[in-house]
């Protein structure tokens, strides 16, 4: 199965290689990767060569915790509209459960599953590729931004914390970890884990205003929407960006552009198009993108696009091209 990660995973990862020595511009071309991967947040990157170059990478700069690092250069906003989704959870574990259904949107590299023991919550995250049998930049990465961003949502640290990682570490080196965790850290385990108390589930999400400004601040810089050469264009780059797993509507993307809706409308009417039409042309770019490109189950991308069920999308895919989602697939 092919698996891929949103190439957002990559912020930071220039600055911080080039600060280590590195050449990035060699070590993305040994991995098969093209320096676009560092230019555009939405590039669909294969969850192997993503893994093998953060492995390659802490090896040629001898920084083992180069994944661990990179974490700190990220942040919740990487996520895109799934990390807009967590600020919108009303707790901890609300945020949680969506995490864990929503994870491969941004990155199937590995999947998160918790389970309750007693007073405690174990959430593991299972690596789902490697590089010569080792994923520890990833798992570090993963985990320690994971921490990062559940703090951001609830507004301050988390106490009770520990981590379990399957990978041993130098000795020194071991206070990085918890530096880097800000918690008790235990090496060569049987699982990638985070073990805390059950009371914090109850924890409200909390973010700050800028927060949630930050994100419709993302989207109105990127540099393809600010060269669309109206309103219209504009809003064709958004829905490709919002589509994933939002209740989308005219009335959302009004508010995100900073006009009324009617405006949108009329705009959308001079042209002879409906904000129906635009929905649908963008959802079928990117049901074309993700059946040929990844393996997703036709289930999962229905969820992704949007659609209630998979028998709905496959529906409406069929009404747009002609052929089931499947025969697509396999033309």
């Amino acid at each position: 199965m092919n698996f891929f990660v949103r190439s957002a995973s990559l912020h930071g990862y220039a600055a911080l290689a080039s600060e280590a020595g590195a050449n990035t511009a060699a070590l993305l071309a040994r991995c098969g990767l093209p320096e676009t991967v560092l230019q555009n947040d939405d590039l669909l990157v294969p969850a192997d060569r993503f893994c093998m170059l953060l492995e390659i990478t802490a090896a040629e700069t001898g920084r083992p915790t180069f994944g661990l690092e990179l974490s700190a250069r990220q942040s919740i906003a990487i996520l895109g509209i799934v990390g807009n989704l967590l600020c919108a959870c009303s707790t901890l574990g609300e945020a949680l459960q969506l995490l864990r259904r929503f994870l491969y949107v941004h990155s199937q590299s590995g999947q998160i599953d918790y389970s309750i023991s007693g007073q405690q919550v174990v959430v593991v995250f299972t690596p789902l590729v490697s590089h010569e049998g080792r994923a520890a930049q990833v798992i570090d990465l993963t985990l320690a931004l994971g921490l990062a961003i559940v703090s951001r949502l609830v507004g301050g640290a988390l106490t009770g914390l520990t981590v379990y990682l399957s990978h041993q570490v130098r000795p020194e080196d071991a206070g990085r970890y918890r530096s880097g965790f800000g918690c008790p850290v235990l090496f060569n385990q049987d699982n990638n884990a985070v073990v805390f108390p059950t009371q914090l589930l109850s924890r409200r999400v909390s973010p700050d205003a800028s927060l949630l400004m930050s994100f419709r601040e993302s989207l109105l810089r990127q540099q393809a929407l600010q060269r669309a050469p109206d309103l219209v264009g504009r809003l064709e780059i958004a829905l490709r960006q919002c589509i994933p797993l939002g209740d989308v509507s005219i009335q959302q993307f009004a508010e995100l552009m900073h006009v009324p809706v009617r405006t949108l409308q009329r705009r959308l009417a001079q042209k002879k198009l409906s904000f129906r039409s635009l929905l649908d042309s963008a959802r079928l770019e990117l049901a074309r993108r993700y059946l040929r490109e990844t393996s997703l189950p036709v289930a999962a991308i229905a969820d992704l696009l949007g659609y209630g069920e998979a028998a709905a999308f496959s529906r409406r895919f069929k009404t747009l091209t002609g052929e089931s989602p499947l025969a697509y697939r396999n033309a």
